[in-house]
């Protein structure tokens, strides 16, 4: 009487195990036919340029910018980078650059 447990025991053991292995290839499947990509998207206070690059480093397809605050940009003006290629949006009150965006 014994054996007949073990034996459906044994079969639902394969069953899960086959049910797992086939759940993974799904998954491998739909990110080969989708080509999902790791995205870090733009934070307050942790976007800066090292972390983002640590990121990039460790995995990240594709990075941003930090989170602008919308206030900000609008008391900035303009100007372009002839040493870095980019555009800097520079704050008129501080003289800090804002936002720093690379020209393509």
């Amino acid at each position: 009487m014994e054996e007949p447990n073990k034996l459906d025991e044994q079969e639902k053991q394969d069953k899960q195990i086959k049910q797992v292995k086939q759940d993974k290839q799904d998954k491998q499947d739909k990110q080969d036919k989708h080509d999902l990509r790791i995205l870090l998207a733009p934070m307050v206070r942790v976007g800066t340029l090292p972390f983002r690059l640590l990121c990039y480093n460790y995995g990240a397809d594709l990075v941003f910018t930090e989170e602008i605050i919308d206030k900000k940009l609008m008391n900035c003006e303009k100007y372009y980078n002839k040493d870095l290629d980019t555009n800097d949006y520079v704050s008129m009150r501080d003289w800090a650059v804002v936002l720093r965006i690379n020209v393509c």
